[in-house]
């Protein structure tokens, strides 16, 4: 998703992707693709499904493994398999994806430098 940009109304009620950063003004018209339990819309199909791949729960360790249908599918998976883990506040509390997993002892230290 290099080449994808992201336009993000932060004072807006609306959020559109597209490939190249524009005025809202400009856009703002436009009929667009929409995720509907989101709302957020797309400029093309593309985006869309550049960022639906963003959403997916997979293991970034087990190469060509689909992705889990859940979350927490994910979050047991790695904990069983692999030893690591997310820090359960951030996932809890932050407003963003968060890509991180940390072995036991690096959790400890960052839950408690953080």
């Amino acid at each position: 998703m290099s080449d994808v940009l992201c336009f993000c109304a932060s004072f807006s009620l609306q959020v559109i992707f597209t490939k190249e950063v524009q005025l809202f003004r400009n856009i703002k018209n436009h009929s667009y693709l929409m995720d509907k339990k989101f709302k957020i819309c797309f400029d093309t199909a593309d985006i869309q499904a550049a960022y639906s791949k963003l959403l997916e729960h997979v293991c970034t360790i087990c190469v060509g493994r689909p992705a889990f249908r859940t979350f927490q599918n994910l979050k047991d998976h790695m904990r069983k398999e692999h030893e690591l883990q997310y820090c359960d506040l951030c996932v809890e509390n932050l407003k963003v994806m968060v890509q991180v997993w940390f072995d036991e002892t690096c959790l400890n230290y960052y839950i408690v430098t953080s």
